[in-house]
């Protein structure tokens, strides 16, 4: 089970590297003589839902889903898929068991989960870095497959330091 997981967690993060596209930006067709941006001009991004980490809220402009038998592994991030890197990014995986549409609390005295099997969470960004091996200290979170490739997912927790963390998602990955 162990070993499961290890290898689910690698394949998340290996999905994380997968999401480096190259850029989707075109030159201007005055060559950038305009000034403004250098004469590059972006596709807009469009929102796929949000997520708050501390007192900050920001839009997820990229989502995935990787499943194997097993679990669903999500990767959000705040970046847009055309971005060259994916530096601050969200992976939420889980056991397929517990994306049931309930809402799960991670200290239920009945049924505690834990990062040992039940759900992984990373979370990474120029500053801050959760690793995958630390529990959240308290929160709920509910996954809703919506057939073929629709999820709803929401989770409302509290990290390893207590730093508030909700996301909410509804849609096509």
């Amino acid at each position: 089970m162990i070993r499961r997981f290890i290898k689910t967690a690698a394949a998340a993060l290996s999905a994380a590297t997968l999401l480096l596209p190259a850029g989707c930006q075109k030159e201007t067709p005055d060559n950038g003589q305009t000034g403004g941006n250098g004469g590059q001009t972006t596709v807009p991004s469009e929102v796929f839902g949000t997520y708050s980490f501390g007192k900050e809220t920001h839009d997820i402009l990229t989502a995935t889903c990787d499943e194997n038998d097993y679990y669903y592994t999500f990767t959000f991030s705040p970046l847009a898929p055309d971005s060259e890197s994916l530096t601050t990014f969200i992976i939420f995986g889980l056991q397929k068991y517990f994306a049931d549409g309930e809402t799960h609390d991670v200290n239920d005295n009945m049924n505690p989960l834990g990062n040992n099997g039940e759900y992984i969470f990373v979370y990474e960004d120029p500053v801050w870095y959760y690793s995958m091996y630390r529990d959240f200290q308290q929160g709920t979170f509910r996954v809703t497959p919506k057939g073929g490739d629709s999820f709803s997912v929401s989770l409302d927790v509290n990290l390893i330091d207590g730093t508030p963390f909700t996301l909410e998602y509804d849609g096509e990955l």
